[in-house]
């Protein structure tokens, strides 16, 4: 059977430019300096960048350097970059009050100082290990570990002291490592060189209901990271119905975070199903008799910004559109309230 006289010559021209291209490509090998070599794909652009990355990790082993009354260096660390992972151990009682304070730049004020359960999500003791991406806790004697990145511009210096009802030096375990030349992501976005993680506090604060309470103000951009929330009332979970409030870029008139305060951090029905982790947001402790609880909700997934400041607002029980949700009594609160500044 014929083949049309149009297929051939496309052939034919199809094999000609072929040969031509690699005679071409010969001449180009030819002439090239003896000597020379092929840089790899993406060199030019991937190497000023990794090879500024230099990581770095301090390590405690079963050390006996915590003393009642007196805040303990950890590490003094001179660059610019982020820290990335921190653990810490131990087994004595009060282990969850041991307070860690973190400086940047050369500050005498620190722009972290957590408690150890309460900077981990954990307001109540947590007898069961558990953990997601970013924090958790790794079983007996005590251990909790976290990820958040924690930049720095010049230098950082963490730091340990024990709860002031602890009066003996325990026996004490600790990793933190960093990376200087490394910036903070968040979900695909990169924050500025400048950016610092800065946590506010409010600590046993009691609420009447219906009365509003503010968990930070900060002015300037951002970007709110996470919330730490422990919370208790001797009436009963209303005081859970109080809706997340944020007043963002000098509004005067707030936007909702949440239907309620168990759904800013995941949970449903006063947490009626009990204990949960997820990388969002979880509960690490309830109380059916007490009416307790203690909770995180992360800003990673879905990144919370602001150009103008912002302002976090909580509320003990609800009012909505002339409407009481059922009988909120008083409640008392203590918050961890995670930003990024820039």
């Amino acid at each position: 059977m014929s083949v049309p006289r149009g297929i051939l010559f496309s052939a034919k021209s199809f094999w000609l430019a072929a040969f031509a291209m690699l005679i071409a490509a010969a001449a180009v090998l030819c002439t090239a300096p003896r000597g020379s070599k092929a840089a790899p794909v993406g060199r030019s652009i991937l190497k000023p960048a990794l090879a500024a990355l230099h990581s770095y990790s301090y390590v405690g082993k079963q050390q006996l350097i915590l003393q009642p009354g007196k805040q303990v260096q950890l590490i003094n660390h001179r660059g610019a970059g982020c820290l990335t992972y921190m653990w810490f151990a131990g087994g004595w009682k009060g282990f969850d009050h041991t307070v860690i304070r973190i400086y940047i730049n050369g500050s005498i004020t620190p722009c972290i100082s957590m408690q150890l359960g309460m900077g981990h999500g954990m307001g109540y003791r947590v007898a069961k290990p558990w953990g997601v991406g970013t924090i958790g806790q790794t079983g007996i004697p005590s251990g909790v570990y976290d990820t958040y990145q924690i930049p720095y511009q010049t230098s950082i210096r963490v730091t340990a002291q024990l709860a002031p009802a602890v009066k003996k030096t325990p026996l004490f375990w600790w990793i933190i490592h960093g990376t200087d030349g490394m910036r903070v992501h968040l979900h695909g976005v990169t924050l500025p060189t400048n950016a610092r993680l800065c946590l506010y506090k409010k600590v046993n604060i009691h609420e009447k209901p219906l009365q509003f309470f503010t968990l930070c103000s900060v002015r300037g951009p951002g970007e709110l990271f996470a919330v730490d929330m422990k919370g208790a009332s001797q009436g009963n979970f209303n005081y859970m119905e109080g809706c997340m409030r944020v007043f963002i870029n000098r509004l005067k008139t707030p936007e909702f975070l949440s239907s309620g305060l168990e759904d800013f951090f995941t949970g449903t029905g006063y947490f009626n199903w009990g204990i949960f982790h997820t990388p969002v947001g979880g509960c690490t402790y309830i109380n059916n008799q007490s009416h307790a609880f203690s909770a995180y909700r992360f800003f990673t997934r879905d990144p919370f910004f602001f150009q103008h400041g912002m302002k976090l607002v909580c509320r003990d029980g609800e009012r909505l559109g002339g409407y009481l949700y059922y009988n909120p009594q008083p409640a008392v609160y203590t918050t961890y309230t995670w930003v990024y500044r820039w």
